[in-house]
């Protein structure tokens, strides 16, 4: 009998848009023809007859998926690099739906496409996209870039669509991946410390286990810039560097950052093909107060050291909401791409407000409550919170203090112990909150930037008798618009 010897599965990968295409069109041509990659839509998806360069999920007409030109990304090319396309050719492809109802559809279905990334070839050979009835080919690396929030979530150019994902939203679903091993976000923001608690569950419930994911804390590379970034990851994951090193030495002046599981922190390019098989398995992802199984990495904390990522649920009960026009308006992981969780100063918004309801778990009485607003991770540079906030008011009877080098903390204590405390904060008019404000092309780290700033609290409880007890609710927070 002959030697056989059978060739390992192919790796797929696949690329989602919604900016300048420019990045995407240069790393997936060059994953095509400098590695064992190949393009999961490029491979399966039949083109559309009537629209060259468009490629057609025949359940699904209405989502575009286009192949680009690498010279000119704008443009469809018939023999170009696929690319999902949520928002259109480009990022900004209005006329391509037929209106907000049906580009708000292509965002819902990208949102669970995104973390089941396959193509299901069905018994006539017809393929769709998403896992269905025949034969279904997964994606082992998968690539977003679009803009990115520090909530959390991310878009692309039409504005008015809805949001293509929130991680907050998706492990609160207790969702995960299906199918990737990596993952890349080039997008702002969408891998800040903050989402770190979100990402970590979500990690725990993918199948197979993610080896990484790699992104940005805050403002990402344009397109440009990015396909240079691209093109040399490559390069580097070819030389033999790990995906993180690759990673790093590709952006040392960009905000990169990275969630890495710590068995996988050495994974190469030539690993793929036995970690697909299943011969690499990682034994455990779960995340708790006293386990950890990922490293966090920020290039703006200790140029990118190690931190380890733990998930403790708070020693105290709490609830953070909007109050308007009398409702109410949870702000927590599954809503920080709505209003609710958006900072606005009283002289625009003079009815928004925020309430924070706090109660011990034992039922004991409080006796003093200390908040102090971080702004995006506990190790940046603190903003003139006075400046931020009015001093916020207590249902019961209370002294309020403000405290600190940038008054940053604001002290409740009630006139007598209390059960619980709720807490009520109204942002400073327009012409307070001016110094410590700043327009979007402002880099520093002293002011709120429209889009590029995130404040959470930091939340001590001090009960009558015993100790104090303190926690963080980065997945608790508010955005900055402007």
């Amino acid at each position: 009998m002959p030697d056989v010897t059978v060739a390992p599965p192919p790796l797929y990968y696949a690329q989602a848009d919604g900016t300048n295409f420019k990045d995407s069109a240069d790393f997936g041509k060059d994953l095509e023809s400098k590695t064992a990659f190949r393009n999961l839509l490029a491979d399966f998806l039949p083109a559309r007859a009537s629209t060259p360069g468009r490629l057609e999920d025949p359940a699904r007409p209405w989502f575009p998926v286009w192949r680009v030109n690498q010279q000119s990304p704008s443009q469809p090319d018939p023999r170009g690099i696929a690319v999902m396309a949520p928002a259109g050719l480009n990022g900004a492809g209005h006329a391509e739906f037929s209106g907000r109802a049906e580009w708000d559809k292509a965002s819902e279905f990208f949102e669970r496409w995104m973390f089941e990334p396959a193509v299901t070839v069905d018994a006539s050979g017809k393929a769709t996209l998403g896992v269905g009835a025949g034969t279904v080919h997964r994606a082992h690396l998968v690539v977003v870039s679009s803009h990115g929030w520090l909530g959390g979530f991310a878009g692309g150019e039409i504005w008015d669509q809805k949001k293509w994902f929130l991680v907050g939203k998706v492990a609160e679903e207790g969702r995960g991946f299906r199918g990737p091993v990596w993952v890349l976000l080039t997008q702002c923001s969408t891998l800040n410390s903050a989402t770190w608690p979100s990402w970590a569950k979500v990690l725990a419930n993918s199948s197979p286990h993610v080896r990484g994911i790699l992104g940005y804390e805050e403002v990402a590379p344009g397109a440009t810039m990015a396909a240079a970034i691209g093109r040399g990851f490559v390069q580097k994951l070819r030389e033999g560097q790990s995906f993180l090193a690759a990673w790093k030495a590709m952006n040392p002046s960009s905000n990169w950052a990275a969630i890495v599981h710590k068995d996988a922190v050495n994974d190469k390019l030539k690993d793929l093909p036995a970690i697909v098989e299943g011969k690499k398995p990682l034994a455990d992802v779960t995340t708790t107060a006293a386990k950890f199984n990922y490293y966090g990495y920020l290039k703006n904390y200790k140029s990118g050291a190690a931190q380890e990522i733990y998930l403790a649920d708070p020693p105290f009960s709490f609830r953070f909401a909007m109050g308007v026009s009398g409702k109410l308006h949870d702000v927590g992981p599954a809503t920080l791409d709505g209003g609710q969780a958006s900072l606005r100063d009283a002289t625009r918004m003079p009815d928004w407000k925020w309430l924070m309801g706090i109660k011990l778990n034992d039922g004991a009485d409080i006796k003093s409550v200390a908040i102090e607003w971080i702004h995006i991770r506990p190790t940046k540079k603190r903003l003139q919170m006075d400046k931020i906030w009015q001093p916020p008011t207590s249902a019961a009877a209370a002294q309020v203090t403000n405290t600190g080098t940038k008054k940053e903390t604001f002290t409740i204590t009630p006139d007598a112990p209390a059960a619980s405390l709720t807490i009520t904060w109204k942002a400073q008019p327009q012409d307070v909150m001016g110094p410590v404000t700043a327009d979007i092309s402002y880099h520093g780290d002293d002011k709120l930037v429209p889009h590029h700033s995130y404040l959470y609290p930091r939340i001590t409880v001090t009960p009558v008798s015993g100790a104090a007890l303190k926690h963080d609710f980065p997945t608790n927070g508010l955005s900055w618009y402007g």
